[in-house]
């Protein structure tokens, strides 16, 4: 049922999205031409981190997972390394958009809830030297993956291990005000929902929320809608496969479907 119902809104979507010419807001149009549709040219900048992710690819290792991800009540599973980079890490079109968007951002520091194996969180990191990253995984052993891509990588990355409603506020404390937000775990309208209510309160004019999986399904969709109309976002954007909010005042709050 969920496959049919994302098949459905990404028929709508395809319908509906526009391209840079239907944009009349200025920092829309600039953001989606020089971050968006330029993602292809991120591609040299993250060779390192693709060929690492291709070595995994035929890696025969496996980890016990805690799957929170998909807002399904499952048991922890045995799964090979290889398994979890095809079927929920982050694709190279992806990870080169997010590489892009923040190079065009420059946000003051980032956020990720759901790490994963840590290849997006490498691309952001790689797109803005010195910039703080802190990203919370629920599932022990994913990230305990993650820190070794780190490591291996070379990438001066916080991860935090354990319950993200938990650590989330005490993350945010510490940095006082977000830059930037990636929510890319627990894909239920409850969670997701009070994750963006727990950072709301500090975020400031040049903040950017990123959600992920925003038509994963009937749930996501309806809170996706819910937050793009919250009364503090001004500008929102829907990619389909990712959907972003901005909060700056300055700009008239005007909602966009774009191609992706």
């Amino acid at each position: 049922m969920l496959c049919f119902f994302r098949f459905i809104e990404y028929l709508k979507y395809r319908l509906h999205a526009k391209s840079e010419f239907k944009i009349h807001a200025p920092f829309c149009y600039e953001f989606y031409t020089k971050a968006i549709k330029t993602h292809k040219k991120a591609k040299k900048h993250l060779s390192e981190i693709e060929k690492r992710k291709k070595i995994l690819l035929h890696s025969n290792e496996k980890i016990t997972v805690q799957d929170l991800g998909t807002g399904l009540a499952k048991k922890p599973s045995t799964r090979k390394i290889s398994r979890i980079i095809t079927g929920s890490s982050s694709s190279k079109k992806e990870m080169r958009t997010f590489f892009s968007m923040v190079q065009f951002l420059k946000p003051l520091n980032i956020v990720e809830l759901g790490t994963s194996l840590g290849f997006t969180t490498m691309a952001m990191s790689k797109a803005q030297s010195n910039i703080e990253i802190i990203t919370i995984e629920g599932c022990s052993e994913t990230a305990a993956w993650a820190q070794k891509n780190f490591d291996n990588s070379g990438f001066p990355i916080k991860i935090i291990k354990g319950d993200i409603e938990k650590a989330l506020p005490f993350v945010l404390e510490g940095l006082k005000t977000i830059g930037m937000v990636y929510f890319d775990a627990n894909h239920t309208r409850e969670a997701t929902l009070n994750y963006f209510n727990i950072c709301l309160p500090y975020i400031n004019q040049q903040s950017v929320f990123i959600f992920d999986d925003i038509y994963w399904s009937p749930d996501m969709k309806a809170v996706w809608n819910e937050i793009y109309m919250h009364h503090e976002v001004s500008l929102s954007i829907d990619l389909f496969h990712f959907g972003l909010v901005f909060f700056n005042k300055k700009i008239a709050k005007q909602h966009f479907v774009l191609k992706y």
